[in-house]
């Protein structure tokens, strides 16, 4: 019966370690590739990589001990790393929500106790015999880190909104099963002494699969995690052909914000206040002046303070027509910056053929870019 059940086993755990460390390489991948965008909150991305990491390499040493070396001498020392490796990932997890950009949602004095209840029993076990109350402590101690770690996580599901939302929901599911797998493969006889232990990793199997899977749906182009509420500091954006210095699109993200459900874009470009006018033509004559004062045609203006609200510029050149897209807010985040590269690239995306067209046809912008605001709600979604 051992000897079925083992063969049972194994090939599922492997296939669930392997799963797990793709998960978390991924991770770190993503981290590594937003990182240059400055969008703080993403600091998340690297402690799911050390959670799953650890949780991985704690299931792989926890495996070795019980198929392959759980008579020798190396037994003790297996379960010492099986601990020490969850604990190490937990901590690093924990390290990470103490910065600043998590403040609203953790307590740093509640974390710094877990971190030090985490450490304290892990350290122990050196000194100790392996059986001794010091383990007990140190998986009631990840135990509750964990849950915690969960908690934060369900607070920052209820600040964040759209795609994301959606995303950090099917994490926290993943996570909850895995770490449930996790628990019964290690701890299994705690909470059901009657099976046996055999038994117990066999149930295990499930979770632990089906969290791994979820876990791999749920980064799968996953998307950037901007500050809380920064889109309610969003609001015009303007696309400028800047050779003729004209508005071909205007968006008012204050006046959709009033009516969500009407699809008809919110601007009129014949309509356009005189004052707005007169900015965009501001815009434009500020930076013909810089280039021609300091002589280069790459020298461009990036932002400009006017009152309460900060104009970010962002050039674009393409079938020699160049365009300037400027987004007014009311702060001047990188999330703020990141959604404006965004659409920036979104619109040459889907319009490029068009615009390469646009002087040839003499199409009215309005008409040929009236479509973009469905997919400027796409990327507030």
């Amino acid at each position: 019966m051992q000897a079925f059940i083992r063969e049972y086993n194994l090939p599922f755990l492997f296939i669930a370690m392997v799963l797990g460390y793709e998960l978390s390489i991924y991770f770190f991948l993503l981290y590594k590739k937003v990182k240059n965008n400055k969008l703080t909150l993403n600091k998340i991305l690297l402690g799911y990589g050390f959670f799953f990491l650890s949780i991985v390499t704690s299931l792989l040493f926890s495996t070795l001990n019980t198929y392959y070396f759980s008579d020798s001498n190396y037994s003790n020392f297996l379960n010492i790393l099986t601990i020490l490796s969850l604990t190490v990932g937990i901590v690093l997890f924990l390290s990470i929500l103490t910065s600043q950009e998590f403040i609203t949602a953790t307590n740093k004095l509640i974390i710094w106790i877990l971190i030090l209840f985490d450490l304290i029993p892990s350290i122990l076990i050196f000194f100790y015999d392996i059986n001794s109350i010091s383990v007990q402590i140190s998986t009631l101690s990840t135990s509750i880190s964990i849950i915690y770690i969960f908690y934060v996580q369900y607070l920052l599901i209820k600040r964040s909104a759209g795609s994301i939302e959606k995303r950090l929901k099917l994490i926290l599911l993943g996570e909850i099963l895995v770490s449930f797998g996790l628990l019964l493969n290690r701890e299994g006889a705690w909470f059901y002494p009657f099976l046996d232990n055999s038994i117990l990793k066999i149930i295990s199997l499930p979770p632990l699969l089906a969290g791994f899977g979820l876990l791999l749906i749920s980064i799968y182009r996953f998307p950037a995690f901007y500050e809380f509420n920064w889109k309610d500091d969003l609001v015009k954006l303007y696309i400028i052909d800047r050779d003729s210095a004209k508005t071909i699109f205007s968006y008012d993200f204050k006046q959709q914000e009033q009516d969500q459900e009407d699809l008809i874009p919110q601007y009129d470009l014949e309509s356009l206040k005189a004052s707005e006018r007169v900015l965009i033509g501001g815009l434009i004559g500020i930076d013909e002046i810089i280039s021609e004062v300091t002589d280069s045609k790459t020298k461009k203006l990036d932002k400009i303070k006017q009152g309460d609200y900060v104009i970010l510029l962002n050039y674009q050149e393409i079938s020699s027509i160049n365009f300037v897209f400027c987004l007014m807010a009311q702060n001047d985040t990188f999330s703020i910056n990141h959604f404006l590269k965004s659409l920036t690239d979104q619109f040459f995306v889907f319009y490029k053929e068009l615009i390469q067209e646009i002087k040839k046809l003499d199409l009215n912008p309005e008409q040929l870019f009236s479509s973009f605001n469905l997919i400027i709600k796409n990327q507030l979604a």
